[in-house]
């Protein structure tokens, strides 16, 4: 049986167009995902710049061989890990129609925001002032440690150990002032919504900001357990 060669050209041509078809719907849908998960990134972006961050980031490859469908719904994304808490993360992107598509992609994002360094040494044991400290950018999300935005909860603290220069601060390295030494005379406070009463006592034990220590009242004897407020004054919640 022979087969005429034009019919033979013509099933080559229709192949070869199908084919080229899929391959181009192919990399338009990829590029349709890329373009939404950009979006879906930059509105992030955004987000956390209104607060006074700033961010760059970088997406991994989408594997071609996943064989990316065309989504009949929007993608939906989700970071899997928050990204001020991990510079690395991966994204959840979801493609809620008939077919449930779910990938998984590596995605690089860097978040900067002003970060409290030391500005000289700072000995241990020593106070800290504003003289000590200053801010810069940093980025904030590759510390294993939470550190500091702005100098006020810093300035007072007491460096638990020497701190050197150029180092950003992190709570481990501070430890609260003490505002009350064991012996000192303290005036305690023993209130409710409707009553204060104050009496003077002696500490028994030292004390920072927030602590509860033992407290001898003065004029009953009494000791009492009583909350550090401020220098030489606890307080009582009746």
């Amino acid at each position: 049986m022979k087969i005429n060669s034009q019919i033979v050209v013509l099933i080559a041509i229709f192949l070869c167009s199908n084919l080229g078809a899929a391959e181009t719907q192919n990399i338009t849908n990829e590029d349709d995902l890329s373009t939404k998960l950009n979006s879906f990134l930059e509105t992030y972006a955004n987000e956390i710049a209104a607060k006074g961050y700033r961010s760059e980031f970088s997406v991994g490859n989408i594997d071609p061989r996943m064989n990316v469908k065309r989504c009949e719904t929007p993608w939906q994304f989700e970071f899997t890990r928050a990204p001020m808490k991990q510079a690395r993360t991966t994204i959840l992107a979801q493609c809620k129609d008939e077919t449930s598509t779910k990938l998984y992609i590596s995605v690089s994002y860097e978040i900067f925001g002003p970060s409290v360094i030391s500005s000289q040494l700072i000995s241990r044991g020593q106070a800290i002032t504003p003289e000590h400290l200053r801010v810069a950018e940093a980025q904030l999300n590759t510390a294993r440690y939470d550190t500091f935005q702005s100098l006020d909860p810093v300035i007072g603290m007491i460096a638990k150990r020497t701190i050197k220069a150029e180092r950003p601060i992190t709570p481990s390295l501070l430890t609260a002032p003490r505002l009350v030494n064991r012996g000192d005379d303290v005036m305690i406070i023993a209130s409710n919504s409707n009553i204060s009463i104050k009496m003077p006592g002696e500490a028994l034990s030292h004390g920072t900001l927030g602590q509860q220590i033992s407290v001898r009242n003065k004029q009953s004897r009494r000791v009492i357990k009583a909350r550090v407020t401020s220098k030489g004054l606890v307080e009582v919640f009746l």
